[in-house]
Parts: C-alpha cells; structure tokens; sequence
C-alpha cells in the first residue's frame, strides 16, 4: 500500500465470480426437499411421530423459518437525585391540587 491508498485488487462494486457449481448443489437439494414435501411423505413421516417428538421436529424447523430474537440489555439504573426530585415534584402537585 502506498500512502494508504488501494493499489491492487478488485475496484470497489464488482461482484464476485459466480461458482457454477454451487449453483448446482442448491438446485438439487431445493428439488429433494421440493418433492419430499409435495409428495405428502414429509406429512406422513411427521404424522407418525410422537407428539413430543413432532414437536420438537417442528422446534428446530421453525429456526429456519423465523429469525431468532435477540437478547436485549436495558440498563435500569436510576440515581437517587432524580428519583428525590420526582418525590418532591409529587408532593408538590399534592399540596397545590389540595389547596385547590
């Protein structure tokens, strides 16, 4: 690299070289699975299950269906100088609306 500038390589935006191949490998498993449902056995293989297992097959087939959620950290923690100072605001709506 030169001063920090690109000197080699792709130029930025041109795709990737396309891998027949892999192209080839999709289709076939899209077609198994294609006609392993359209032919009904998928149904009549999860319908010979056990409930729980039936249940779980659907578990780990649903993962790939809807996206999983993500953990979310919330950070909950209030300082004692805002919460003293909501305190003191409630009881001041108290005495004003009392008077009232």
């Amino acid at each position: 690299m030169a001063k920090g500038y690109k000197t080699g390589g792709r130029v930025k935006g041109t795709p990737n070289k396309p891998k027949p191949y892999k192209q080839l490998i999709y289709s076939c498993i899209s077609a198994g699975v294609g006609d392993y449902f359209e032919s009904g056995l998928f149904d009549q293989d999860l319908m010979a299950l056990d409930p729980k297992d039936r249940i779980t097959v659907m578990e780990r087939l649903s993962q790939y269906v809807v996206p999983k959620q993500q953990s979310q950290k919330v950070d909950m923690s209030a300082e004692v100088g805002a919460s003293q100072s909501l305190k003191d605001r409630l009881a001041e709506f108290a005495t004003k609306y009392d008077n009232d």
